[in-house]
């Protein structure tokens, strides 16, 4: 089945946006992966019997992805994943449209909610569609006025210099005393 957008007739894809350290490119051993899943326009799905809602699709799909990547083998988890940060948390839907979370995150979204977007990245779906919606989440969002709330669209300027410096300082920290204490205890 194609989940197939209401107004537009194209078909939809969900983008999946990593946010925190996934994000960032700043994984390690320990790290969870914190997503959030989105897709362009409500619609339902064609090529079966039974049409299904493109949220539940999505939400089905979601579940999917999460069981394919949260499992606990005999060696470990293949990753802890975190879906808290989406909108409304824990109790939220797992999947909204970009309408909804564009909705969310101008009406309810909190300051940290939104300064959060600053680490999020496309990490799997449809490219294109997930800069979009970061260019939509990023420019939706008007501050109050006052000194000391940085604007988003400011915010991710400032992340583009420092984030790789970041990822670099991360590395340098967590990676290079293990190298020397591998090659001391060697």
């Amino acid at each position: 089945s194609t989940a197939t957008g209401r107004h537009s007739g194209k078909p939809q894809h969900m983008v999946i946006l990593g946010m925190g350290k996934l994000g960032a490119v700043e994984l390690n051993l320990s790290s969870d992966i914190d997503l959030i899943f989105g897709y362009p326009e409500g619609g339902e799905t064609v090529g079966t019997k039974r049409a299904l809602d493109n949220q539940e699709f999505f939400i089905r799909l979601g579940q999917r992805l999460i069981k394919a990547l949260d499992p606990v083998t005999v060696d470990g988890f293949v990753f802890r994943v975190d879906m808290r940060l989406r909108p409304y948390g824990s109790s939220g839907a797992l999947v909204l449209s970009f309408n909804a979370l564009e909705q969310y995150y101008q009406d309810q979204g909190r300051d940290w909610e939104r300064y959060a977007m600053i680490k999020a990245r496309v990490v799997g779906g449809d490219q294109a569609a997930g800069a979009e919606l970061l260019a939509m989440l990023v420019t939706s969002y008007q501050p109050p006025s006052g000194p000391r709330k940085p604007s988003p669209t400011r915010l991710f300027a400032m992340n583009a210099v420092l984030l790789p410096m970041t990822a670099f300082e991360f590395w340098v920290t967590e990676t290079v005393p293990d190298l020397y204490q591998g090659i001391a205890s060697s």
